[in-house]
Order: structure tokens, then sequence, then C-alpha cells
């Protein structure tokens, strides 16, 4: 349904509508036809963003979301940090001065409360003394300071998913890497466990877009070696094959351009071979033939994903 559609069949129904994590007025356009968020009577449209002057030039009533007072900062914090509702004593002094650099953001308070967790007296100095020199309002930077404890499979793995797994299902993501030398599991859970990645009630990744943009700053280490293969070639379906595809590689092979073949059929719930993830780590570039049903296969999905993150 196109914009011009919505908008005509919703003009004269009650709906409820909720238009999230707006930051230009060309999405609130490109969704409704125009800037009039015009519906049916008794309407209810709800609009979030992190900017105040789009909200008031829509000519929406506003309304600032409060940060969270100290109690409820510090009952939020120590379920991260302690995994209980409160800080044990020793520790509570040191929790007060932590929610404070947080600024009463919830997002802030489970990161840094995660980071935190299991980690001495001294390990918390240091990361207090990271945080005071950060200037209040740059919680961007106060969440990178994060980044520091990861290894770099974990930096990796979180670049990935920032990138390119958000929305895709856990179990397989941590399927279609198992054939590579990337420690998967274990990388995955440390950064679930430090709250950078969200996993929701359905097994499907999420990362909040403030932590997506930090993930996706994260520059993944260029492995140096040589190519294989000249050509990553992928494809579905044997309509494709005949018609198109074998001539494509016999061209390629005739111009002296090493391709490989994507060949290998496989069902959810299986890892990908590791003998598959070589060729296409092992590829200088990737062609994907796009056929009618390409998309409608697990497999053709995941090959979608790994394409991209090893042609990026």
């Amino acid at each position: 349904m196109g914009a011009s559609q919505m908008k005509e069949a919703l003009s004269n129904k009650s709906v409820l509508v909720v238009f999230d994590d707006v930051n230009h007025i060309d999405q609130l356009i490109a969704l409704c036809g125009s800037r009039d968020l015009c519906f049916g009577k008794r309407s209810l449209v709800l609009v979030t963003s992190t900017s105040k002057d789009l909200i008031l030039g829509l000519g929406l009533y506003f309304y600032e979301m409060k940060a969270l007072d100290e109690s409820e900062s510090l009952e939020l914090f120590s379920w991260h940090a302690f995994k209980k509702s409160s800080p044990t004593d020793d520790f509570m002094s040191l929790s007060g001065k932590a929610i404070n650099f947080c600024e009463g953001l919830s997002l802030a308070l489970e990161v840094i409360g995660s980071l935190l967790l299991n980690r001495t007296k001294k390990e918390w100095n240091n990361v207090l003394k990271k945080l005071r020199g950060i200037p209040r309002g740059q919680i961007q930077e106060k969440l990178k300071i994060s980044l520091n404890f990861l290894t770099d499979s974990e930096k990796d793995l979180f670049y990935n998913i920032a990138s390119f797994y958000v929305g895709l299902n856990k179990h397989d993501v941590t399927q279609l890497l198992k054939g590579s030398k990337f420690p998967v599991e274990k990388a995955m859970h440390e950064i679930t466990e430090q709250g950078l990645v969200k996993v929701d009630m359905s097994d499907k990744l999420d990362v909040h877009h403030l932590l997506r943009e930090i993930g996706r700053e994260i520059s993944p280490k260029k492995i140096k070696h040589e190519y294989t293969y000249d050509v990553f070639l992928s494809f579905r379906g044997e309509d494709t094959r005949k018609s198109f595809t074998t001539h494509l590689c016999t061209a390629l092979k005739k111009a002296a351009i090493e391709v490989f073949m994507d060949e290998e059929g496989i069902r959810r719930g299986e890892a990908i071979s590791s003998s598959l993830l070589q060729a296409i780590e092992s590829s200088r570039m990737s062609i994907i033939i796009f056929s009618k049903n390409y998309a409608g296969s697990f497999h053709q999905k995941i090959m979608l994903v790994l394409v991209g993150v090893y042609n990026n």
C-alpha cells in the first residue's frame, strides 16, 4: 500500500498511529504523503523524536520525557550491576557516583551497570575515571567506554549485528557463523550480558539506535590474505541456472576470472559449511543473481547477509 492509498484508507477512521524515532520530516512525508497527519476523528498520533524542533514544527503537543530520579536510577542500575534492586553496602558510594554520570537515562544506566557487573573496586574506579572525563550530555561517548572491555572477536560480532543482523533470529545467526573460525557463542553471550545487544521474546536480535551508531563506527579488522577467487556467484533455481547463471559463469572463466558458484542448499537450523564461508571470505567480490523467488528461502536470505558482511 502506497502513502496516498494509506492516507485515503485511514482518513475517515479512528486510529492509533505511532511514528517511532523520527529524526527528519521527510520520513513522515514518505509514510503519510504530506506533513499533515490527517486521520479520522478521535484519532491519536504519537511521534517520538530526539528533535524538539521537529515536533513543534509539526504543530503537535510536545511532551518531554523526564529522566529517572536518583531513586529510580539507582534501582535500574542495580538490577544490571548487581542483579538485585539495590547495591551491596560496600559498593553503595561507587554506585551513587556511577548513576550521577548516567544523567537519569535508562540506556546509560543499563549499559554502564552491565559493564560493572562482577568487577572489582579497582575496575569500577577506572570506569568512573573515564566517565568523569566526558562532559555532561555526551551520552554516546559514555556508552563507548563499554567497547574498551570487549575482545576483538566481540567487537567484530557487535559491529556485524549492528550493521547487518538486527531483526534476525539469534539462533539462526549463531548457526550460520558456526562454520567459521569466529567464537560466536561466547562473543554473543558477552555482548548481550553487557547490554549492547538484546534478544526479544521471539529470539530476535535488537540494538538500540544509539548503540547501533556506535557499533557501525567500529572498524572491522581487515585480514590481509591471497584471494582464491575473483568472484563469488550466488543464485537460486534451475531456471536461473540454465537461462543466465551458467552462461555468465562460463563467460567469466573464459576471461580468466576465477569463479566460485554457490550450489549448496541449506535448511533452517543448519550451519553454513566452513567451505562456503571460506569461499565468500576468499572472494574479491560477489555477484548475486536475483530471481523471482531468490529471497524466498532461508538459505538465500542468509547468503545476502553473509555477502554483506564479508564484502563490507
